[in-house]
């Protein structure tokens, strides 16, 4: 477990640090672009990024769960993710070339060759990640996401900044996907190998086309409500969407980084000790996630108004909405499944989830308007989660008291509870809205720390040790 927990923290602080320069390039563009134009810039990456979720196919992640399973089988395992993201990536931009005509008559402005040309470079050889994690090398991670990230933010900014150009951003955001492949090529050129091997192949595809199923249809569920208010409600309406729901990074940087450390493990234990994994895993979520909820729901408007101007204001309700998602995201119902190769029920609750997004749309939209999208993304959320709970209940032969650490979890909540009222406490304060905003979410969190530890859950001592070692090693090398 300590290792675990080594490679946990560092892919935390990984995705954190990616975050925080991700968050850079909204903080910019919204203080360069005005609300149309950054509206124009989030409806390419919209559309974009739809498509490359459809092309990628979860191809990458099969290699998460093949190069510890079968590590002699490395080059070919490979070799076939590398061929697989070629060709769906081939036949993704004949299918953008062919209704090119339906995605101008449904877009501001004309995209189609540039979003053809991203999303090919984008998406090919884009597996280094999973091919890290699949060797348990949390820190190459670290180095090659934090650098592509600051590369991508810092040429958009830049070239927004000088040139105020939608077109321009959008030749620079390709020349860096292909300087990207040039370097993956070199990086992956002696991992690739002429000697196929069919039967790991099919192993690979029967692994890759449920997973992937469900991943797009869950995908484009999320991003739906986005294209609702996009093709309905116009490009500027897309940019105060787009700033309603950003906080959902902040829960994925704690999901991913401890699913995606656990997961080769998981794949090779019992079921027993495969459970116990999963259910320590989201005792972490909990503690991690459930505190930070609080701070954001109830500092929303000065959260939105520093970040992103007044301007955006109108996105605060939506900013709410969105992180009372995180509360059900602390319970991650897919990796026990997915590590017993059952894939197949991700689909299912995928489509259930989408049903009862556009039901929900297609009946509230006109009433409700801006907010029944987001409205409807939690509710299809809900869906799955109880969907998903049930099959590990059968798959594992558990009751639903033996399905998480309740005990735990209720401790970690009541804890948070507990130390609201000094979120609170904090409008008393003689200062202005960020310093009380700052002021009393660290007090809260020092609160909310000492009460925690007090009842002694092995998972946050676990955790709280390991990051106070980082801390003690990093400031040794200083001195």
């Amino acid at each position: 477990m300590a290792s675990l927990t080594k490679r946990t923290a560092i892919l935390i602080i990984c995705r954190t640090t990616n975050y925080g320069v991700q968050l850079l390039s909204p903080l910019f563009l919204v203080r360069i672009l005005d609300v149309h134009a950054y509206g124009q810039y989030r409806e390419f990456v919209l559309y974009a990024m739809i498509a490359a979720s459809i092309i990628t196919f979860s191809i990458p992640t099969s290699l998460i769960y093949f190069m510890p399973k079968f590590p002699q089988r490395e080059r070919q395992g490979v070799t076939h993710s590398a061929l697989f993201l070629l060709t769906t990536s081939l036949a993704g931009i004949l299918v953008i070339f062919l209704g090119r005509d339906l995605i101008r008559s449904r877009t501001s402005y004309d995209f189609v060759y540039p979003l053809m040309m991203y999303v090919f470079f984008f998406v090919n050889l884009d597996f280094f990640e999973s091919y890290a994690l699949g060797k348990k090398r949390a820190f190459a991670v670290l180095l090659y996401s934090t650098t592509r990230i600051a590369a991508r933010i810092v040429s958009i900014v830049v070239t927004a900044y000088i040139t105020h150009d939608i077109m321009a951003v959008l030749k620079v955001m390709i020349a860096v996907e292909i300087v990207k492949c040039v370097l993956l090529a070199f990086i992956f050129r002696r991992h690739f190998t002429k000697s196929l091997d069919a039967a790991l192949a099919r192993e690979q595809l029967r692994f890759i086309v449920p997973l992937g199923s469900a991943e797009v249809i869950r995908y484009c569920n999320s991003e739906l409500s986005k294209v609702v208010i996009s093709v309905t409600m116009g490009v500027e309406s897309l940019a105060l969407y787009t700033i309603g729901s950003y906080q959902i990074p902040v829960i994925n940087i704690i999901r991913s980084s401890v699913i995606d450390v656990i997961f080769p493990d998981m794949t090779l234990a019992c079921d027993r000790d495969r459970l116990r994994l999963w259910q320590r895993a989201n005792v972490v979520f909990c503690f991690m996630i459930i505190p930070i909820f609080a701070v954001f729901m109830y500092h929303a408007r000065t959260v939105i108004d520093v970040l992103f101007t007044s301007q955006y204001l109108a996105a605060v309700p939506l900013f709410r909405i969105y992180l009372a998602m995180m509360l059900m995201q602390c319970f991650e119902m897919g990796t026990p499944l997915r590590a017993m190769n059952e894939n197949r029920y991700f689909v299912l609750g995928s489509i259930i989830s989408l049903a009862i997004d556009i039901g929900i749309i297609f009946a509230l939209f006109r009433i409700v308007g801006f907010l029944i999208p987001a409205i409807a993304v939690i509710a299809g959320e809900s869906a799955v989660l109880w969907y998903l709970g049930r099959k590990i209940l059968r798959l594992y032969s558990v009751k639903l008291g033996g399905l998480l650490m309740w005990r735990k979890i209720f401790a970690i909540a009541a804890s948070c509870l507990a130390a609201c009222p000094l979120l609170f406490a904090g409008e008393l304060l003689p200062l202005n809205a960020v310093g009380r905003a700052v002021v009393s979410s660290c007090v809260y969190l020092a609160a909310y720390m000492l009460i925690v530890r007090r009842l002694k859950i092995d998972e946050v001592d676990l955790m709280v040790a390991r990051a106070g070692d980082g801390v003690r090693r990093i400031l040794s090398l200083r001195t």
